[in-house]
């Protein structure tokens, strides 16, 4: 499920919370690869209520070690092919190892990989979803975001005129940090009941067109944030 295009299974499992904190998948490798050295209290707490996020999210928590190292090659592997392209200008079979690398990643921890973006439908209910949770700006914020957004525009129609343009690529890439920096996703805590209904009627949608489970519904949600704020008080 790459929720944004070219997100990947770790993103998705650090956005647990919908305020985008922690990783239970980011434990379960730090688990593999410290072997038997000890942990304080706090982390082991921590580990717990994470690995508790990732089965709320409906990913396996018994991995064993064989599992767990894999899931940590197919990491880097990722990481590796993020970090030397934008996904404006990923070579089409680069795009495909990507993917390729996310459904092991997923059939790994016992679900299936979606790509939301890749099918117009399911991109549709994500940018509801998205308008939803994003907050309502004023002022000179609102300005701000609506300059951008027009930027934004202005770039991406330039781009598909010159897409092996590196400097647009790089300008659209920061244009949409700056924007995503200005409205991060509210909290579904944050939301009115009304605003909630709303979400549970998108995300079913969304998940019923998918064939499966891509995003949680507001009471799980709910129960990962406040896992989230437990963590945060152990220091995780």
């Amino acid at each position: 499920m790459a929720i944004g295009g070219m997100g990947t299974i770790f993103d998705k499992l650090a956005e647990s919370a919908g305020g985008f904190q922690g990783s239970a998948l980011m434990s379960n490798i730090t688990q593999a690869t410290i072997g038997t050295q000890a942990a304080g209290t706090n982390q082991l707490v921590s580990q717990g209520l994470e690995k508790e996020i990732q089965r709320l999210q409906g990913f396996k928590t018994n991995l064993g070690a064989p599992q767990l190292k894999r899931l940590a090659e197919v990491k880097a592997e990722i990481q590796d092919i993020e970090g030397k392209f934008n996904p404006l200008s990923m070579p089409d079979y680069i795009k495909a190892k990507h993917t390729r690398l996310n459904e092991e990643a997923y059939k790994i921890l016992g679900k299936t990989y979606v790509d939301v973006e890749a099918d117009p439908k399911l991109d549709a209910i994500k940018s509801k979803i998205d308008a939803l949770l994003e907050p309502q700006l004023r002022g000179a914020k609102k300005t701000r975001l609506d300059n951008l957004r027009k930027y934004e525009k202005n770039l991406q129609g330039q781009f598909f005129q010159s897409p092996n343009n590196s400097t647009l690529v790089r300008q659209i890439s920061n244009v949409g940090k700056q924007i995503a920096n200005l409205v991060p996703p509210r909290l579904i805590s944050e939301l009115t009941p009304a605003e909630r209904r709303t979400y549970d009627g998108l995300v079913k949608e969304l998940n019923t067109k998918a064939g499966t489970e891509v995003y949680q519904n507001s009471t799980t949600q709910l129960k990962i944030e406040n896992i989230q704020k437990t963590i945060g008080r152990f220091g995780g």
